[in-house]
């Protein structure tokens, strides 16, 4: 999955720039909310006392170095503290096409000990 990939890369990239060795399940990776432009926002503010810089001059740098580094990535932006990337068109075609003829694609697999579920509606 992409996410891990981008974690991966953002750790090779705080390793290369800060010389700071930072584990890729330590960065906070979310879906860039609505009102911002990009897919997925990785969080910097971490980053900010180890690396000895601003939020956003981190930002600008792990940007620069992701998108020299992954083909995927069209372009970001830095939005105080957060590291949005927008992803290539490119990219979101084939995801499409390796996952439209899946079946199961998501869907969780069911749990054989799980609780009941109640939904309550009021009027």
């Amino acid at each position: 999955m992409f996410i891990e990939k981008l974690a991966r890369a953002a750790a090779s990239a705080v390793e290369n720039l800060y010389s700071i060795i930072v584990e890729p399940d330590s960065f906070i990776i979310n879906k860039t909310k609505k009102e911002f432009e990009g897919d997925y926002t990785l969080v910097v503010f971490p980053l900010a006392k180890a690396a000895r810089k601003a939020p956003d001059q981190i930002g600008q740098e792990i940007g620069d170095w992701l998108k020299n580094h992954l083909s995927e990535i069209s372009h970001f932006n830095v939005v105080k503290g957060f590291l949005n990337l927008t992803l290539k068109d490119e990219y979101w075609l084939v995801f499409v096409r390796e996952n439209a003829m899946q079946t199961s694609y998501g869907l969780l697999p069911k749990e054989t000990q799980e609780l009941p579920i109640i939904i309550e509606f009021s009027s």
